[in-house]
């Protein structure tokens, strides 16, 4: 009777061990599909969510963001990207997002995010970090689906908003990107 009580558990053990994620993003969760209006509006409504997006990305010196320019400028701070996975991010300003070693998830908060690499994101890091003079040349916009993180939201002792606390100087709130799709790109207008 034991022996067959061991064989399954053992059965079961091996049904459902291919369906644990251990620690890894759940890429079989379906993602929330929001705007980044309401994202800025609410940002704790969506701390440590998969979510996916549209939004015009950012990609220069000290800037590495998404944005919306129907979102009112009185929701506060911005969005700073990172990629999952094993890609250095164009921009460095937050824990591991440059000298990632090669084949490994980065890791933040103690959990491990993934990236998919596909032609997709191919075309999505050529357009953003293709410059001329040290300066993007192309207005890129992408679809973004990723996890989200909030950054600190209590005001400072003058009523204003403190900063988040990722990115550039602890501008932004935090997205770190697992899959990009739908990209389009044009050449910026030459000064």
């Amino acid at each position: 009777m034991r022996r067959l009580a061991f064989i399954a558990l053992i059965g079961v053990i091996g049904i459902s061990l291919p369906q644990m994620s251990f620690g890894q993003t759940p890429s079989s969760e379906t993602p929330q599909i929001v705007s980044l209006c309401q994202i800025l509006k609410d940002p704790n409504a969506f701390e440590g969510r998969t979510l996916q997006f549209r939004g015009a990305i950012r990609s220069e010196f000290e800037d590495f963001t998404v944005h919306d320019t129907s979102c009112p400028d009185h929701y506060g701070s911005g969005i700073w990207l990172m990629f999952g996975g094993d890609v250095d991010c164009p921009t460095p300003s937050t824990a591991n997002d440059v000298g990632r070693v090669p084949g490994t998830d980065v890791r933040f908060r103690g959990k491990k995010y993934a990236l998919v690499k596909d032609d997709e994101f191919q075309t999505f890091h050529k357009f953003i970090t293709t410059r001329e003079k040290r300066k993007s040349i192309y207005q890129v916009t992408a679809t973004l689906e990723g996890t989200f993180f909030t950054g600190r939201t209590e005001k400072d002792p003058r009523g204003r908003l403190a900063l988040p606390g990722y990115g550039h100087m602890g501008c932004c709130h935090l997205f770190i990107i697992h899959r990009v799709s739908e990209v389009s790109a044009q050449k910026k207008p030459t000064a």
